[in-house]
């Protein structure tokens, strides 16, 4: 079993039910959404720690170990095996190891090449129990520096000084690689450097020398006052800095310090600016913002089973005409090409419910979007749900979704019984948050992306076979909107003041909106 096969608060939690005494197989595994099979191995392990010792099963440092990694021999490395002894014993102790390779590979030049067979000669020779020192001795005059390379926080610093350490005191190249956490070319060239060259053949990482220092400093305070004042106070009919431009405004104001324009990207990379692209941000003006968002939420928590709450918008108008949009195409065909002017064949507008709990699409296609269209499917939606108790509305701030008429409408129609009629609509310039935008966004994609329609009959067609799927799949698979999006729905239906559900680009075709 391996030691991290789940995550520790995964196996931290087998570990609790197995000391209070009820690890259920099905159960456990369902909550941690793992197999039973692996909450079986871990129940097992801890039942037989607890059965050994109760105290370390208390210990969450304790876990499964990790099984020793095995791995099969090629017939390379079983050659390698055979032949070594001849060629290790063909040599006077302390030989190079690159000579020994040449000799093994002129006589079998389908073996290891250099690396693998220093890998393998060295694990060799530790197994042997031979000790082959890599370097004879480090000089004196060294000793002190390789000490403040050791005990300083420069990383490679601290690996050279150790290599070299090791080396001298009989460690193989193999296990200076493992104490080191380096690998072995490295550790083969910084020994070599050291015999030839000395300290002196590292190169030290380079620092400014103070009076450079200074000098960029002060160019980097300059750079901090332009880029605070426009391009325009220095002659450039531009509203926003580039580097190019920097270096024209900066070497016109301070010749006596120039900078390349490399220099200055790199000093204003080093001061922390970076060209950045501006974020458009979704935001309501509605004063009574907070209060339409706190009731939604409190309708949606004490949904009853009898009450439904439908989020509800128009769709188009859609022009027919030829759309254009993403499809499989191979690297060498050209993109589809789309005509910039069109006649348009006609136009389709889709007034649609959406109701949340059984994600069902309640939807007619209408001439215009106005209160006569509202006030016919609020009569659609309390025909079609007669057994409900209560419907609520959901909706944006458009003019025609709360008329003086349709709010006359409602009134009348909720003193004749139920179901009886409740508005919830959206802050003003809220449309993101509409939870049918994401199915709108869907339908786009799916059959209006890509289309080249006829005629208006053909594209509301399209849209009937659509919905009647997306209906057919909910009701076979019952989700709450927001669990599971159906076909090419791009985000999730769900209602959320932090989501946005509606996106443009989903809901246009390549050639522009609609």
């Amino acid at each position: 079993m391996c030691a991290k096969q789940i995550h520790k608060h995964k196996i931290d939690k087998i570990r609790q039910a197995v000391i209070d005494g009820n690890c259920g197989l099905k159960e456990m595994a369902r909550k941690l959404c793992i197999s039973t099979d692996a909450v079986w191995r871990y129940k097992l392990y801890f039942d037989k720690l607890k059965a050994e010792d109760p105290i370390k099963l208390q210990d969450k440092q304790i876990y499964p170990k990790r099984p020793p990694h095995t791995q099969k021999p090629s017939a390379r490395l079983i050659h390698f095996q055979e032949v070594i002894d001849r060629f290790h014993n063909a040599f006077p102790v302390g030989t190079e190891r690159s000579v020994i390779w040449r000799s093994y590979y002129k006589e079998f030049p389908n073996g290891f090449k250099y690396l693998r067979f220093i890998f393998f000669y060295n694990k060799y020779l530790e197994e042997k129990g031979i000790t082959h020192i890599l370097l004879d001795k480090i000089e004196e005059a060294d000793i002190p520096k390789l000490t403040k390379w050791r005990n300083s926080n420069d990383h490679r610093l601290w690996q050279i000084s150790m290599v070299l350490k090791f080396a001298t005191e009989g460690f193989g190249a193999f296990e200076i690689k493992n104490k080191v956490y380096c690998n072995f070319p490295s550790v083969a060239k910084w020994i070599n450097i050291y015999k030839t060259k000395g300290l002196d053949g590292f190169k030290i990482p380079h620092y400014y020398w103070p009076a450079k220092r200074d000098k960029i400093n002060i160019i980097k305070g300059k750079l901090t006052k332009l880029i605070g004042e426009l391009p325009k106070a220095h002659g450039i009919n531009r509203t926003s800095w580039t580097g190019t431009h920097l270096w024209i405004a900066y070497n016109n104001l301070y010749p006596d310090t120039p900078c390349s324009v490399g220099q200055i990207r790199t000093y204003m990379k080093q001061m922390g600016y970076k060209r950045r692209i501006s974020k458009q941000m979704l935001t309501s003006q509605d004063p009574d913002y907070r209060a339409k968002l706190d009731k939604i939420h409190a309708i949606l928590r004490k949904l009853k089973t009898k009450e439904k709450f439908f989020s509800i918008d128009e769709y188009g108008p859609v022009g027919i005409k030829i759309k254009g949009g993403k499809t499989w195409r191979h690297k060498s065909d050209s993109p589809a090409a789309v005509p910039q002017m069109q006649t348009i064949k006609g136009c389709v507008i889709c007034t649609a419910a959406l109701e949340l709990s059984t994600n069902q699409i309640t939807y007619f296609f209408s001439s215009h979007k106005n209160t006569f269209e509202m006030i016919k499917l609020v009569d659609v939606l309390r025909e079609k749900y007669a057994d409900q108790s209560k419907l609520y509305l959901s909706w944006d701030g458009a003019s025609w979704h709360s008329s003086k008429l349709l709010k006359k409408h409602v009134e009348a129609v909720n003193k004749t019984g139920k179901p009886k009629i409740f508005f919830a609509p959206l802050p003003n310039t809220t449309q993101w948050m509409n939870v049918i935008e994401a199915v709108f966004g869907g339908l786009a994609r799916a059959v209006i992306h890509n289309s080249d329609y006829k005629s208006v009959d053909e594209c509301k067609t399209a849209i009937d076979l659509y919905f009647k799927d997306r209906n057919e799949h909910f009701r076979l698979n019952p989700k709450k909107a927001g669990d599971r999006i159906w076909g090419l729905e791009t985000t999730k239906a769900v209602f959320s003041e932090a989501h946005v559900t509606r996106h443009s680009s989903h809901m246009r075709g390549y050639n522009g909106k609609d």
